[in-house]
């Protein structure tokens, strides 16, 4: 996989050449995402080729209530593996310049749409917490940069309590236990057009991050969404006994834990961005949406 840390441009639309070849339609596929009922299925085809007869759609009962949001986040990033997981996008994953080249190819636009859907729903998670995510993913990236020296662990893939003894970060004093105000954002739910502003620089800082560390050798697409996996699971694990009242009381722990998680998810969706260099397609297809709803 090849990386860059030369800055993301998204100043023009993308319009770079469809180089796939000549294909029966079952080959190219046609990729539509379909949501049924309150659960996330996959429709394929035959050949492992997701189904073109299907509509995307999202099932959700409350958009306000935390626990449902965070649900929702779990569906999108169902959602994703699925897309992932199929034919057509192993395929391309196998060949480093595969997805970059092939922008307009319908499986990358399916890629590129799960990866907005779950952005969107991480982004009403945190509207629902009264979080920023911006700020979040900012005081994220500065904790990881304490808990992943580069002098220590340059070109390792563990987890950061191997350094604990030297960084004296342990996954029990990594949070503050401070005041969330600071997080507060407008409750207009224009979380994308928030969002978006600050979107090229932190995939950038992202891959800063990475570069330094050594990381790309470990940093494969599918690898990125399982560890994304188990961090949707980690910000489950924070509410799954809450019960489904609007009004669920978290501490200031635990909102932080939060923060941190819907933090996690989103850094690891924008370094599938990078590494896949699928940035700009995103920031249009986010922009797109949010153009609709003005």
């Amino acid at each position: 996989m090849s990386f860059t840390t030369s800055t993301l441009s998204i100043s023009s639309p993308i319009s770079s050449p469809n180089t796939v070849t000549t294909k029966t339609a079952a080959e190219k596929g046609n990729f539509v995402m379909s949501l049924s009922s309150s659960k996330a299925n996959i429709a394929t085809n035959n050949d492992g080729s997701l189904n073109s007869n299907s509509n995307t759609s999202r099932v959700m009962d409350d958009d306000s209530n935390p626990r449902s949001c965070i649900l929702q986040v779990g569906v999108s990033t169902g959602q994703l593996c699925g897309v992932a997981n199929t034919k057509h996008i192993n395929m391309m994953i196998k060949d480093e310049n595969s997805i970059s080249v092939n922008r307009k190819h319908p499986a990358v636009i399916v890629l590129v749409t799960a990866m907005a859907d779950l952005l969107r729903d991480v982004l009403r998670a945190t509207e629902s917490l009264q979080l920023n995510l911006v700020l979040s993913v900012r005081e994220k990236l500065e904790l990881n940069k304490r808990k992943y020296p580069v002098e220590l662990c340059k070109g390792k893939a563990g987890k950061y309590t191997q350094y604990s003894q030297q960084t004296g970060i342990t996954p029990a004093n990594q949070f503050t236990n401070k005041k969330t105000k600071d997080h507060t954002s407008a409750t207009n739910g224009c979380f994308i057009s928030e969002f978006l502003p600050a979107l090229p620089e932190l995939a950038n800082e992202i891959i800063e991050f990475a570069t330094a560390r050594d990381w790309e050798q470990y940093h494969t697409p599918r690898n990125i969404i399982l560890a994304l996996l188990g961090e949707v699971g980690e910000l489950a694990e924070i509410v799954q006994w809450k019960g489904d009242e609007n009004n669920i009381k978290l501490s200031s722990k635990e909102l932080e834990q939060l923060s941190h998680e819907l933090a996690d998810v989103t850094i690891y969706l924008l370094r599938l961005a990078t590494v896949c260099n699928l940035v700009s397609p995103l920031y249009e297809e986010l922009k797109k949406r949010t153009d609709s709803n003005k």
